[in-house]
């Protein structure tokens, strides 16, 4: 399907550049119906990336579940996940931090949970929470690693299935030490 595209010197049309919200040379605007977004610098991914975000009807935020040791979207460190956070935001995804240690209720902002490799054990609250959100919501993102907890309370039987195995890969190499998923079985939770 072809996209329909114009170019605009901004410098003789200053009026529509105002109106698009365009202040500088080199910025792009994409536009869906009423909603647009400035994009800059003008690459296929960024262009890519605004027209996943202005297709969504709502924002998306991943929340990433913290308080257990898990690993942090913000890290730099080797076993951090700052880069895949860049990746999730570059794509038009909001990501945050959320203790569910001290937090009363997983907030309406958050639409994917993210549990990633925690290193004890989730608190009976913690549970409950994740449990609430998945009836509501059914998003969620969980990954473990040998030697870490076991999340059969938030993923047990009939909740989540494995979706990449463990063991050798098509090139012999050992996995055993490479973290796993888990996905929803189903779309509906069952806490």
């Amino acid at each position: 399907r072809n996209i329909p595209t114009r170019v605009l010197d901004s410098a003789k049309a200053q009026g529509e550049a105002l109106r698009l919200k365009v202040r500088d040379d080199g910025e792009a605007v994409v536009e869906i119906g009423e909603r647009s977004e400035v994009v800059a610098p003008l690459l296929v991914q960024t262009v890519a990336s605004a027209l996943l975000r202005l297709v969504r009807p709502d924002p998306h935020t991943v929340c990433a579940v913290a308080g257990n040791g898990e690993r942090e979207l913000d890290s730099q460190l080797p076993e951090g996940l700052q880069l895949a956070r860049l990746a999730i935001e570059r794509n038009g995804i909001e990501t945050r931090r959320l203790d569910l240690t001290v937090a009363d209720a997983i907030p309406e902002e958050c639409t994917i949970l993210a549990l990633v490799a925690p290193r004890t054990p989730l608190l009976p609250d913690e549970v409950r929470l994740i449990n609430e959100f998945m009836t509501a919501h059914g998003r969620m993102l969980v990954m473990t690693e040998p030697g870490r907890p076991n999340l059969d309370l938030c993923s047990g039987p009939g909740k989540l299935t494995t979706a990449l195995a463990m063991g050798p890969d098509a090139n012999g190499a050992d996995l055993t030490r490479e973290p796993f998923l888990l996905m929803p079985r189903e779309s509906g939770w069952r806490g």
